[in-house]
């Protein structure tokens, strides 16, 4: 089972750089597996958890991406200079999830998601739902692949 840690509240900073490199509302913070255990300050108010049953968490590692853009080109190497844009390219758009999902997250800190029909115990919301609520901040569009 692939487990997603994601943050609950906004992080910012007075200094713009400083602050785009902040965790936001929606964005994963690490993937982990189902044999993980989380702390105690790895839960609400701050973080709530994705779980993700039957996926690896190679399947769900390109939520924990930078969005990152080029922004020219070293002279002392010739690779190119990256600029951070935000944290993650990817962010849940929390507020938009139905009221039941949303009411569960604020008050239990975990909802289950069924992305594969090998799964077949009790789940919260499907992956072909719940994707439409991830938001590629680079794109603007929201996520179409499945896990599986």
């Amino acid at each position: 089972m692939a487990q997603l840690l994601v943050k609950t509240i906004d992080n910012t900073h007075v200094d713009p750089d400083v602050g785009c490199n902040c965790y936001k509302r929606g964005m994963s913070v690490v993937a982990m597996n189902d044999a993980h255990i989380w702390g105690r300050k790895e839960g609400l108010p701050e973080f709530f958890q994705i779980k993700i049953p039957l996926i690896n968490t190679s399947s769900v590692e390109k939520y924990l991406q930078p969005y990152e853009v080029e922004d020219g080109i070293s002279p002392t190497t010739g690779e190119p200079i990256m600029k951070m844009m935000a944290r993650r390219l990817w962010q849940i758009q929390i507020d938009t999830l139905p009221s039941n999902i949303l009411t569960k997250l604020e008050s239990q800190g975990e909802i289950i998601i069924k992305a594969t029909d090998s799964y077949a115990d009790s789940y919260d919301m499907l992956w072909s739902d719940f994707k439409s609520y991830i938001l590629n901040l680079e794109t603007n569009q929201v996520e179409t692949e499945d896990l599986v």
